[in-house]
């Protein structure tokens, strides 16, 4: 959780802890394979609120309905989070990425930001990176992988060679490396499985 969000001294959520420092959502959580939760919300929050969330955490439903007799829910995200393994043999197929003007038009939502979001790994294709894995969150403790690739490009395993080398780094760093992605993200889950990431949990967020 606190490699998604920075938090004050009473564990509420500030912001989310990218570069942009977007707000944070009104309600994060957590729930690991073992059933176990952590329900964290944002700073906006009141107490009373905050314990109403905590007792029907287990439940969809009643976790929007309480939201919305606020305000409506109009940000939600929900889908599994993996630890990304050592020793990927696809690492070797992507190579380290520094210089922006390489990377492929479509798209390219980090080329400003490439330097601050490294270590970033991508597959060259044309003389252009086409497929990119960088830092999307970092701590000193871990990171999660944020990956673009671009459209006529996906489906050829790409994602899955730039995933692979971005992980390496980062656990050769001493640190984890996450991946997560939503529900609905299907080609998302098969780069995970392709990995052997090993599913920790789930993230849910409501904003």
């Amino acid at each position: 959780m606190r490699t998604l969000y920075r938090v004050d001294r009473l564990g509420r959520l500030v912001c989310v802890n990218d570069i942009g420092e977007r707000t944070a959502p009104r309600l994060f959580i957590g729930t690991g394979s073992d059933g176990r939760r952590v329900v964290r919300v944002g700073v906006g929050v009141g107490e009373r609120e905050w314990r109403a969330l905590l007792r029907c955490a287990g439940d969809a439903e009643a976790v929007r309905a309480r939201l919305e007799t606020r305000a409506p829910v109009e940000h939600e995200h929900r889908g599994p989070a993996y630890v990304l393994p050592g020793g990927l043999r696809a690492a070797a197929r992507a190579a380290l990425v520094t210089d922006p003007s390489l990377l492929h038009p479509d798209p390219s939502p980090w080329g400003p930001e490439l330097e601050l979001r490294g270590p970033c790994f991508g597959v060259m294709d044309g003389g252009q990176v086409v497929s990119i894995c960088c830092c999307a969150r970092t701590t000193p403790e871990a990171a999660e992988a944020g990956v673009q690739t671009a459209t006529a490009f996906r489906g050829r395993g790409f994602a899955a060679w730039a995933v692979a080398a971005w992980g390496e780094a980062v656990i050769a760093s001493g640190r984890v490396a996450f991946y997560s992605t939503s529900r609905e993200n299907l080609a998302s889950q098969a780069v995970a499985r392709k990995l052997g990431a090993v599913e920790f949990g789930e993230d849910w967020s409501l904003g």
